[in-house]
């Protein structure tokens, strides 16, 4: 993070006015006390004339050139003591500590301390060259004082730019912050459907399995009908997984926010993902236990995607026909519950197909996302098991309107 106290931009009327009002100094008189007003004025109207247009044009330049202001009016205040005396100095001695509050609001704190330093001791000698009394007076010391003010003044007020600039690059990395991690929530969101995507290519491309060996099966054994309505299935299953993963490849490349999709899966939707498995001679035998509860959104489609990839694993590494599918409406939980024996290279079985590996990945990721648990395992007996429980979430029943 850079931040910079260094300030050049002129300001028309704040600069005009401090300009004017310094160069208003020469008109009065500083030799007593008592400060007269311009018809006292100690110097002669031509010579304060002139000595105003020195100090307010310096002035007026003040900001672009902080050091060679300061530097000139330090020496037309030592030029004008030594001809004048050192009410001739004054006028631009103020207009000096207008120059220093510059440097010291402008500059770093020891470059500051360095031009007051010297600033000081310049206007101590003017006041010691015309000091007629006691070395130590009060009016020798004024120097201290007025170089002081001026170097603190201007310290405080570059410190205040220093914070606020500060506060500025926080806000601007709190806002650029905000935006990367609403950027990253976006990629995460596109991934996440990306694997949801990539459950149902799997499940289509299982069907297709499927079918491609009961057409061959079929073509052996001279039943055309058969063969022909396999390759049907196995036609409509590619279509549909090459559409889902034409939308993968959108979401994974997509810039902006992702396109209204149509509604989730949920438990509704299971019959016709079972249908899919009847027509390609993959029934599966199904056992509802429990009076239904309802179930969030979220967890609804979790249920739909455990089942999906269940039966996806199912087709692959079972036997057709010997798929159990278990709904259990528990007190506690909503259970999910997939056996089916684990095939073996047993003539007459279409042969294994080969699995990603990334769908029971998925599966488990989907689940403790919502607080539930997967047990997946083969038993000894040769039957695999996927056991998922899913809790149940308060769902506001449809219709329902709060009363005042």
């Amino acid at each position: 993070m850079r931040v910079s106290a260094d300030d050049r931009t002129f300001r028309p009327v704040s600069d005009t006015v401090v300009a004017l009002l310094a160069a208003s100094a020469p008109f009065f008189d500083f030799s007593d006390d008592e400060l007269s007003g311009p018809a006292g004025g100690a110097l002669s109207f031509a010579t304060a004339g002139a000595f105003a247009l020195v100090i307010g044009l310096s002035l007026l330049v003040r900001r672009r050139y902080p050091f060679v202001v300061l530097g000139l009016l330090l020496l037309a205040a030592v030029m004008a003591a030594a001809s004048g005396g050192e009410e001739s100095s004054i006028p631009f001695l103020i207009g000096a500590t207008v120059a220093l509050y510059t440097v010291a609001s402008s500059r770093p704190r020891q470059t500051a301390l360095v031009a007051g330093v010297v600033s000081m001791a310049i206007a101590f000698a003017v006041e010691l060259g015309s000091a007629t009394g006691s070395m130590v007076s009060r009016e020798s010391l004024a120097p201290v004082f007025w170089t002081a003010f001026a170097v603190a003044a201007g310290d405080a007020v570059r410190s205040r730019r220093i914070s606020m600039q500060v506060l500025e690059e926080r806000a601007r990395r709190a806002e650029a912050t905000r935006e990367q991690e609403a950027r990253a929530r976006v990629a995460e969101e596109r991934l996440h459907i990306a694997r949801d995507l990539h459950d149902i290519v799997a499940h289509h491309i299982a069907v297709v399995s499927i079918q491609a060996g009961l057409a061959e099966r079929a073509m052996s054994r001279d039943a055309l009908e058969t063969a022909v309505t396999a390759i049907r299935h196995v036609s409509e299953a590619s279509r549909l997984a090459l559409d889902d993963l034409s939308a993968v490849l959108h979401l994974l490349r997509a810039s902006g926010d992702r396109d209204d999709r149509e509604p989730a899966p949920g438990l509704a939707q299971v019959n016709d993902l079972l249908d899919t498995y009847a027509n390609a001679d993959h029934r599966v035998h199904v056992t509802i236990q429990g009076r239904a509860r309802p179930l969030d959104a979220a967890s609804e489609l979790t249920a739909y995607r455990v089942i999906q990839e269940s039966l996806t694993n199912a087709s692959k590494h079972g036997i057709l026909g010997q798929t159990h599918l278990t709904l259990s409406y528990e007190p506690a939980d909503f259970v999910v519950t997939v056996t089916n024996p684990v095939r073996s290279d047993v003539e007459g079985n279409i042969p294994m197909a080969p699995g990603t590996g990334y769908g029971m990945i998925g599966l488990r990721e989907r689940v403790d996302a919502i607080g539930g648990t997967v047990t997946a395992g083969q038993q000894a007996n040769g039957v695999f098991v996927v056991e998922v429980h899913i809790p149940y979430a308060p769902v506001e029943p449809a219709g329902t309107e709060s009363t005042p």
